[in-house]
């Protein structure tokens, strides 16, 4: 009954023109359903780029450890990643990643999650590191960003 009730408050709110709410209903589903899924979604994301790594130089390359949470801010996800840059000349550097976009339900009619849009490091963090290039930005956030991937609803 309050699934009904909640479609009809949204038809509502759009016949009405008031799309900012109806907007704001659907990020509350889909935070509703990311958190369901959440994990089997972490779960794909790990093997997908858990142990991935990326020469930058022939003195230093990027690994990507571990996949340590995936979160749900309305319409945004939130995936956190531990990472490490080995050198061969200086000390090798430790930190993290966070990495961020929009999901929102794909077009089955509600009945699959998809990861939206293109990945933004929010924040990379590296011990023994001045700031990095846009490249290794972009390849991190791409590799861990599971881009094109929806997950079905089946709850």
């Amino acid at each position: 009954m309050q699934k009904k009730t909640a479609i009809a408050f949204a038809t509502l709110l759009v016949s009405s023109g008031l799309t900012f709410q109806a907007h704001a209903l659907d990020c509350r589903q889909v935070e509703r359903l990311g958190n369901a899924l959440k994990d089997r979604m972490l779960s794909d994301i790990r093997g997908h780029s858990e142990g991935r790594e990326r020469e930058l130089t022939k003195r230093k390359t990027l690994f990507i450890h571990s996949i340590d949470d995936l979160r749900f801010d309305g319409c945004k996800a939130i995936i956190d990643a531990t990472v490490e840059m080995e050198r061969k000349v200086r000390r090798d550097a430790h930190g993290n990643a966070r990495i961020v976009g929009k999901i929102g339900v794909g077009s089955l009619g509600g009945n699959e999650l998809c990861f939206k849009s293109a990945p933004k490091i929010e924040r990379l963090k590296l011990s023994n590191t001045t700031r990095l290039g846009e490249g290794v930005y972009k390849w991190l956030g791409n590799t861990i960003w599971p881009l094109d991937r929806c997950y079905p609803v089946n709850l």
